[in-house]
C-alpha cells in the first residue's frame, strides 16, 4: 500500500510506486492530494466519498477525473465507488462541460452551461468585463412561423418528449442555442428508474406577442426587457417549460378554433415566433463578449 496525502509524501519515491504501480495490486490511500491533477496507470478501482453540500466546480472536477487514470485496454474493467448524490452531481457537471465543449465553432464563441449543483469555475476567474451571463428564461432566435412547427406545436396525439424530439429536428441547423437546450431535455427527461418521463416536459399554449403589456421594441423582438413570458407550473413534476410566442394582428388570440385561421395566415404573410424556454433546474450560460 501507498499513502498519498500531503505535498511531502508526493515528493518522495513513494509516488512513483503508487502511480506507475509494478506490483500487480497496489492500493493507495489518499485525499485532496490525489485529486488534483494526478493519473494513476493502470487503474482498477476507485472509492470516492468525498462530497460538498455547495455547488460543486466544474473545471475542478474535471481535472480531478485525470485520476481515473490512463488504463488503455482495461478501462472496462473500471469500477468507482461513489455516492448516489455526488455521481448525480458529477454527471451534471461533465454533461454541462459536454455541451460547452460541442458550442466550439469556427462561426461563433462557446457557451458554458452551470446550474443549482454546479458552476462553471471560480467567481474570482470570470473577468465580469467581458462575459455575459444569462439564467432563469431563455428564448432562442426569431423565426419565421411556418406549417412545419404549427403541425408540432398543435398536435396532440403525441406526447410533449415527442414534441420535444420533432423541435429538436426542426432547429438543430438553425438554431445551435435551441439545439442545446432541447437536446439538454432529451437527455434527461427521465424518471428513477431510467425511463422517458413526458410528465417533465410543459408546453404553454401558443401566445400572441401582441395581447402582453409591452413597448412596440419588445413585440417586435418578441422579448420582455424586465420580467418572463414563460409560466410558472405548479406541477412538482415538471421540470422544462416552454412557450412559443408570436407577432400576430392585434386582438387574435391563438386557440383550438383559430389554429385554421393561423394556418391561413402564415400562407400570405410573414408571422415572427420566437421560443422559449426555462428549466426548475436553474440553469445559466455564460459566453464571452470578446470576438474572434
Amino acid at each position: 500500500s501507498v499513502v498519498m496525502n500531503s505535498h511531502k509524501d508526493i515528493r518522495s519515491s513513494n509516488s512513483d510506486a503508487g502511480l506507475n504501480p509494478a506490483t500487480t495490486f497496489t492500493i493507495i490511500f489518499g485525499g485532496d492530494i490525489i485529486s488534483r491533477g494526478l493519473t494513476f496507470k493502470n487503474l482498477l478501482a476507485m472509492y470516492f466519498a468525498r462530497d460538498t453540500k455547495s455547488r460543486i466546480t466544474i473545471d475542478t472536477y474535471i481535472q480531478r477525473a485525470r485520476m481515473f487514470g490512463d488504463r488503455n485496454d482495461i478501462a472496462n474493467k473500471f469500477n468507482l465507488t461513489i455516492p448516489e448524490n455526488l455521481y448525480a452531481d458529477w454527471w451534471t457537471a461533465f454533461d454541462n462541460h459536454h455541451k460547452g465543449l460541442i458550442s466550439i465553432t469556427k462561426d461563433d464563441r462557446p457557451f458554458w452551461f452551470e446550474d443549482s449543483r454546479t458552476r462553471v469555475t471560480a467567481p474570482a476567474s470570470i473577468d465580469k468585463a467581458n462575459v455575459d451571463t444569462a439564467s432563469g428564461e431563455f428564448s432562442f432566435k426569431i423565426f419565421t412561423l411556418n406549417k412545419e412547427i404549427l403541425d408540432i406545436y398543435f398536435e396532440r396525439n403525441i406526447n410533449s418528449f415527442e414534441k420535444i424530439k420533432k423541435l429538436f429536428n426542426f432547429f438543430k441547423n438553425d438554431d445551435f442555442k435551441a439545439k442545446v437546450f432541447l437536446e439538454d431535455t432529451i437527455d434527461n427527461a427521465y424518471d428513477k428508474k431510467g425511463n422517458i418521463n413526458p410528465s417533465m416536459i410543459h408546453f404553454q399554449n401558443l401566445r400572441n406577442i401582441r395581447r402582453q403589456k409591452l413597448s412596440e421594441e419588445e413585440i417586435k423582438n418578441i422579448r420582455r426587457n424586465r420580467g418572463g413570458l414563460v409560466d410558472p407550473v405548479s406541477s412538482d413534476e415538471v421540470v422544462y417549460l416552454y412557450a412559443l410566442y408570436a407577432n400576430l394582428p392585434n386582438g387574435m388570440k391563438p386557440s383550438e378554433e383559430k389554429e385554421e385561421e393561423i394556418y391561413n395566415l402564415i400562407k400570405n404573410e410573414k408571422i415572427s415566433a420566437r421560443l422559449f424556454y426555462k428549466s426548475t433546474h436553474n440553469k445559466k450560460y455564460m459566453r464571452n463578449y470578446i470576438e474572434k
